[in-house]
């Protein structure tokens, strides 16, 4: 990637191209009909990796404030921390498969009916205790019992709107970094 450069990257699941060359998405999906997500953002729930390059330092991170659809690992080669912490790069990730702890007003389904991701409690539900906005923006941000549930078993995610734990982390010197979708 160019420096510098920011965005998200994430994944898509079950993905096809109808009579007309629509191309969509169970998840993950444009909502254009294009394969490439130019400018909107993907139709959620999504496991987020934010990523930015500015200078020769790489800042990222996991982010499930938008819910989670596959598992992923952000893992550094070589590196020390310009950022949140000394010492090495750390590996970011949630390795977990949400499905078995989604509540069921998170679930999201496929036109099947089947599980093909867990929404946020922001996205799902609309409340702003839960989105981290009106009466609920600054210090009055808190965890809830979803973004906790998804905190105990993905602890280098952000879970939540306000969730600042584990840090950005930014990294100087690695030789590359490794995205792995779905690591075992």
């Amino acid at each position: 990637m160019s420096d510098p450069w920011t965005g998200i990257m994430f994944a898509r699941t079950t993905c096809s191209s109808n009579a007309s060359l629509y191309f969509s998405c169970e998840t993950g999906d444009c909502r254009t009909g294009q394969i490439d997500c130019q400018g909107p953002t993907p139709n959620f729930p999504v496991t987020l990796l934010n990523f930015g390059i500015n200078q020769g330092q790489v800042s990222y991170e996991v982010n499930l404030n938008h819910g989670f659809n596959i598992p992923v690992r952000f893992q550094p080669d070589g590196g020390s921390l310009v950022t949140g912490g000394s010492g090495a790069c750390p590996v970011v990730d949630c390795i977990q498969d949400l499905k078995n702890v989604c509540p069921s007003p998170l679930v999201a389904t496929n036109k099947n009916g089947a599980y093909v991701a867990c929404n946020s409690a922001c996205d799902a539900l609309k409340d702003p205790k839960f989105c981290c906005t009106g009466e609920f923006t600054g210090p009055a941000c808190k965890p809830n019992e979803h973004s906790q549930r998804f905190k105990d078993l993905c602890k280098l995610a952000h879970t939540y709107p306000g969730d600042n734990e584990p840090p950005v982390y930014k990294c100087s010197g690695a030789n590359r970094y490794y995205l792995t979708f779905c690591p075992s």
